[in-house]
């Protein structure tokens, strides 16, 4: 009951998510690229559909392009509100069960395991946004269009993440259906940019200050950095275009999306140390992390 189905009008144009209530107070979580629609178009309209048919209006609090989150509110009284769990304890092999509106059809209920943790997921940004990159976790449980912004639970029915994208034969998440990869944003990092977003309305995220591309050798990993913002975080930290990132922290580097999400395991301020490799020499660094 704590999953809700989400309906966006915007005159011919239309689409279907879910929601997961979070809050007694009628905040709701869910992807943005289900309310992307009435965040372009003021003139659009959300609906949320509640287990019993209930339907009342909903606006946007708060949306993260960035990480694919948003917060939406309703108002209605003593809304049944999920548990929420931990994320960190769950390990390959897990019971998980995702709960959503596959397809507009509400309620729907699959179940499957764990595949994987620190999956990097990146996709395209939603009309315009910026690119969307996350750290994911892999699971078998079916998942099709209209599962998004749904809930991934664990054996006690506690919440372990938000359901965002899954890889069909036909490549990235928009066409095609479920072939058992799907990925959630684990609830820790989801819980905590909705507080945010529920307070701020936006979300401001540890940037290092360089743009950066997937090595292209096949020999090699990390992320190679291609150009870096003057006085920013790297330029201070003397890091310079050519080198390779290979950790930061305690994460490996592996690819360009792997430095997103190791960077965003840090804070804004948090002093990290960064290994790289420049003309074939390794070195550390300290990086001062700043915000995007």
């Amino acid at each position: 009951p704590a999953v809700i189905s989400i309906e966006v009008v915007s005159g011919e144009s239309g689409s279907v998510g879910s929601g997961v209530m979070i809050d007694p107070q009628g905040y709701v979580i869910t992807n943005n690229h289900v309310v992307s629609l009435a965040t372009s178009d003021r003139q659009a309209k959300i609906t949320a559909v509640f287990y019993d048919g209930t339907r009342t209006a909903a606006k946007v609090v708060g949306t993260d392009p960035k990480t694919d989150l948003a917060v939406i509110k309703v108002a209605v009284s003593n809304p049944t509100v999920i548990q929420i769990g931990n994320s960190a304890n769950m390990q390959p092999g897990d019971s998980v069960i995702a709960v959503g509106s596959p397809l507009g059809l509400q309620n729907t209920v699959t179940a499957g395991i764990v595949s994987a943790l620190h999956r990097p997921v990146t996709a395209q940004g939603e009309n315009g946004e910026p690119p969307v990159t996350y750290d994911a976790i892999q699971t078998d449980a079916p998942i099709n269009r209209g599962n998004s912004g749904g809930a991934l639970v664990d054996s006690t029915g506690a919440l372990i993440g938000i359901n965002s994208a899954i890889r069909t034969d036909g490549g990235e998440s928009g066409q095609g259906g479920s072939i058992g990869i799907g990925f959630a944003i684990p609830s820790d990092d989801a819980i905590r940019i909705a507080r945010v977003l529920i307070s701020n309305g936006q979300v401001k995220h540890p940037d290092i200050g360089i743009n950066a591309a997937s090595v292209a050798a096949e020999t090699s990993e990390g992320a190679q950095v291609l150009n870096v913002a003057d006085g920013g975080p790297a330029a201070r930290a003397g890091i310079a275009e050519g080198d390779v990132i290979t950790k930061v922290g305690d994460r490996m580097v592996r690819n360009a999306a792997e430095l997103t999400v190791a960077v965003r395991a840090h804070k804004v301020g948090e002093v990290v140390p960064v290994r790289l490799v420049r003309q074939g020499r390794p070195l550390v660094v300290d990086v001062t992390l700043g915000s995007d």
